[in-house]
């Protein structure tokens, strides 16, 4: 990989300019969006995910800036190699910061910011429901394309909500057994916090609700789909909404650390057992591979190569992003409904050749592009780019 030539980067927030020049950005919206990065339990690489995610959209010329929303244990900056300062989410939630704007951190990374938290200071307990209200509000501020936060993998009041402004709600899981049941645990979650808003009104409801979904051994587990029914037509305009909101809310599931060698048996039961027992239906992303080079990388402190133009990981985050993200961005990929793997062997052959990091005229951004060199390395993402400044 070429070395990065060092520019001069000036600060994206004050240089509206700068922001409409950026190549490739034919897709122009007024809020950023948002990407809520979680899973239902610790080690499953929220944190790895969500920096390689940001440099990835950052290599292909978005504006894009992490927030660190881990209470439980926040290392974002670390991550990124940040130092630190005062500029945090802790000076925003105690009032000695007025925006959100004024706690963006640039990182070594061209087009990639952050705004970083000291967990071990504030608690998200300590959260009052108007901070949190106003910390939405200030995210859709921030001048941005992308905003990606860590929520960590507490199941919280404040990370469930966050989970639930996101555009785009991505969840975590490894391939073992236990890793499952937490993904499921966190999405019924997730689920019934947001469902809650439609009958606060109603305690008997509420305590039903409770029960739905629950997976408990030797006992009849409750099924969404049961307590629906059981709502009686007599809320028939309640009834509709809640239905609406089951129809917009597909969580994003993303297999990390996946070897040849694992069995992938007990994943594949997720999206059936939500769909069965929680009335919706679950988005598969696709995979990372796992990569000695990632974690080389986050042993060393150099996330200057945790995205590299070559590694499994690496490969596997871009054809990721090109599939869900920028093709979409483009309207070059009709692939809108949310769809789950039917069978095992479909995991590990979900990306398509045409994906690969060569330009082919099967490209999902073929249509979009003008750099098109059939047989020749991708030019869209600017791998040069990603590699720490100087």
């Amino acid at each position: 990989m070429r070395e990065f030539a060092r520019k001069n980067i000036k600060d994206v927030h004050d240089n509206q300019s700068d922001g409409d020049s950026v190549r490739y950005s034919l897709y122009r919206h007024r809020y950023p969006k948002i990407i809520a990065v979680a899973g239902g339990k610790g080690g499953v690489g929220k944190t790895i995910f969500a920096s390689m995610l940001g440099m990835c959209l950052a290599g292909f010329e978005r504006r894009t800036v992490l927030v660190d929303l881990d209470f439980s244990g926040s290392n974002l900056h670390g991550f990124l190699d940040l130092p630190d300062t005062n500029k945090s989410l802790n000076s925003f939630f105690t009032g000695r910061s007025n925006t959100l704007s004024e706690m963006v951190q640039r990182t070594s990374f061209e087009k990639l910011d952050a705004i970083t938290l000291q967990s071990d200071s504030l608690r998200f307990s300590d959260i009052k429901p108007w901070q949190k209200r106003r910390l939405f509000r200030e995210l859709k501020k921030l001048k941005a394309d992308y905003i990606i936060y860590d929520l960590g993998g507490a199941s919280s009041s404040f990370a469930l909500d966050a989970f639930l402004f996101a555009n785009h709600s991505v969840v975590l899981s490894t391939c073992d057994m236990f890793s499952v049941l937490n993904t499921y645990s966190f999405i019924r979650s997730a689920l019934l916090q947001g469902l809650r808003r439609f009958l606060y009104d109603s305690p008997t409801a509420l305590r039903a609700l409770d029960e739905c979904g629950l997976l408990v051994d030797s006992k009849t587990v409750k099924t969404l789909h049961t307590f629906l029914k059981q709502l009686g037509a007599g809320n028939a305009i309640r009834l509709d909404a809640i239905q609406k909101f089951l129809r917009q809310f597909t969580p994003k599931i993303v297999l990390n650390f996946v070897k040849q060698s694992e069995p992938l048996s007990d994943f594949m039961l997720l999206g059936p057992l939500v769909k069965d027992l929680l009335n919706i239906q679950l988005d598969y992303w696709g995979h990372l591979r796992y990569d000695l080079a990632v974690r080389a990388a986050t042993q060393n402190q150099r996330p200057d190569m945790l995205l590299m133009s070559e590694g499994p990981a690496s490969e596997d985050m871009v054809r990721l992003v090109v599939r869900n993200l920028i093709a979409q961005e483009l309207m070059a990929y009709e692939g809108k409904e949310p769809r789950w793997i039917d069978r095992i062997d479909n995991i590990l052959s979900f990306y398509h050749e045409s994906e690969m990091l060569k330009c082919r005229n099967r490209c999902l951004l073929w249509n979009s592009c003008t750099s098109r060199a059939e047989g020749g390395p991708c030019s869209r993402v600017a791998f040069q780019q990603i590699k720490k400044a100087g």
